[in-house]
Protein backbone atom coordinates (compact mmCIF):
# COMPACT_ATOMS: atom_id res chain seq x y z
CA UNK A 1 0.00 0.00 0.00
CA UNK A 2 2.53 2.69 0.77
CA UNK A 3 4.46 1.74 -2.45
CA UNK A 4 1.57 2.76 -4.29
CA UNK A 5 0.69 5.96 -2.34
CA UNK A 6 4.19 6.99 -2.42
CA UNK A 7 3.34 7.77 -6.26
CA UNK A 8 1.39 10.86 -5.07
CA UNK A 9 3.37 13.98 -4.86
CA UNK A 10 3.91 15.96 -1.76
CA UNK A 11 1.56 13.76 0.47
CA UNK A 12 3.19 11.65 3.30
CA UNK A 13 1.58 8.91 5.04
CA UNK A 14 1.73 6.96 8.06
CA UNK A 15 1.05 3.34 9.16
CA UNK A 16 1.07 1.82 12.73
CA UNK A 17 0.19 -0.73 14.97
CA UNK A 18 -2.75 -1.09 16.83
CA UNK A 19 -1.62 0.29 20.45
CA UNK A 20 0.97 2.62 18.63
CA UNK A 21 -2.09 4.33 16.98
CA UNK A 22 -3.80 4.51 20.12
CA UNK A 23 -0.72 5.99 21.70
CA UNK A 24 -0.44 8.38 18.14
CA UNK A 25 -3.55 9.71 18.94
CA UNK A 26 -3.51 10.89 22.16
CA UNK A 27 0.09 12.63 21.51
CA UNK A 28 -1.27 14.40 18.65
CA UNK A 29 -5.05 14.63 19.60
CA UNK A 30 -6.34 12.90 16.36
CA UNK A 31 -8.82 10.43 17.13
CA UNK A 32 -10.09 9.43 13.51
CA UNK A 33 -8.80 6.89 11.79
CA UNK A 34 -7.53 9.10 8.99
CA UNK A 35 -5.95 12.69 10.04
CA UNK A 36 -4.69 15.08 7.50
CA UNK A 37 -2.21 18.04 8.67
CA UNK A 38 -2.00 20.80 6.32
CA UNK A 39 0.81 23.47 6.83
CA UNK A 40 1.57 26.66 5.52
CA UNK A 41 2.74 30.36 6.06
CA UNK A 42 -0.81 31.58 4.42
CA UNK A 43 -3.81 31.42 6.39
CA UNK A 44 -6.09 32.29 4.37
CA UNK A 45 -4.84 29.94 1.41
CA UNK A 46 -4.98 26.94 4.78
CA UNK A 47 -8.32 28.00 5.90
CA UNK A 48 -9.41 27.86 1.95
CA UNK A 49 -8.07 24.04 1.93
CA UNK A 50 -9.76 23.37 5.16
CA UNK A 51 -12.80 24.32 3.75
CA UNK A 52 -12.96 22.22 0.67
CA UNK A 53 -11.70 18.81 2.29
CA UNK A 54 -15.08 19.53 4.59
CA UNK A 55 -13.24 20.59 7.94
Amino acid sequence: MQKTLEAIPGVTFGFSQPIQLRTNELISGVRQDVGIKIFGDDLEELADLAKGLGL
